[in-house]
């Protein structure tokens, strides 16, 4: 019994992770030690349905019900008190790290790989950039919709890419907020993105379960490589703000943050 309450707050837990901007829900699982496990079950899912369908239960009723609930109270913490908010995830964010750095230790070529690597998707993002997505109803809208949920399936499956970070980039984040915090008002809508979700798994499950199992120590230079870049956005997009802000309680706040991520991550 304890292991499924386990699982339903490591699911409430991944789905804050989901709707924080530059956060990876999926490297928040790898912290919590639920990733592998996951990605092996859902690769053979037949094989064992009872026993996985037990396991998903809890584990993705946290995840929702923490994205719909989320999704509410960021929307309002991200319009009245963005800075701090973010300061807060930043911390978070670092005190995953630990963990993840003792299961999977750097070596150096390792380390000038995973930054190579983040220096190229700084360029590719600083290339990239949309204007702000408002949903009209046109076939395009729904094709964009379609493509997000692809892009969500993607951003959850692979470590160290955060998804709210993407749709930043995208310029669909607040769209993808009232989205999901009004999910019944919008179920058309939802299910163009829910399609484009089924799609991009069924498509990235077996990639994914090769990447992760046959060529795990080029894969972990990918995520670090992620992983540096979520910080980097994190701290890009809240900066500029410092003069403005409590410079005393941003750093209460990632102090926080940092502990609560250790709390979580050693579970």
């Amino acid at each position: 019994m304890m292991k499924y309450v386990s699982l339903f707050f490591k699911g409430l837990v991944i789905g804050i992770g989901k709707v924080i901007p530059g956060v990876s829900g999926s490297f928040l699982a790898i912290s919590l030690g639920v990733y592998e496990e996951t990605i092996q079950r859902l690769h053979c899912f037949k094989n064992h349905f009872k026993e996985n369908l037990f396991y998903f239960a809890p584990f993705i009723l946290g995840i929702v019900f923490s994205i719909i609930m989320g999704s509410q109270l960021l929307l309002f913490l991200y319009n009245q008190y963005y800075v701090y908010t973010m300061m807060l995830f930043l911390g978070l964010l670092l005190g995953t790290i630990p963990k993840v750095l003792r299961d999977h230790p750097l070596k150096f070529k390792d380390i000038l790989l995973a930054f190579l690597t983040f220096m190229v998707i700084v360029l590719l993002f600083s290339k990239f950039s949309f204007a702000h997505f408002l949903f009209q109803g046109a076939v395009l809208d729904y094709c964009f919709v379609f493509t997000l949920g692809f892009v969500e399936v993607v951003t959850t499956m692979i470590p160290g890419i955060s998804s709210t970070a993407t749709y930043m980039m995208l310029g669909s984040y607040e769209f993808i907020l009232n989205l999901f915090s009004n999910p019944f008002q919008n179920m058309w809508v939802l299910f163009f993105f829910i399609l484009g979700f089924l799609l991009g798994f069924l498509l990235l499950i077996r990639i994914l379960s090769f990447l992760f199992f046959k060529n795990s120590t080029s894969f972990w230079d990918i995520i670090y490589a992620f992983l540096f870049y979520a910080l980097y956005f994190l701290l890009l997009n809240v900066i500029q703000d410092f003069s403005s802000s409590n410079l005393l309680l941003i750093f209460i706040l990632v102090i926080l943050g940092y502990r609560i991520g250790l709390l979580f991550s050693e579970e």
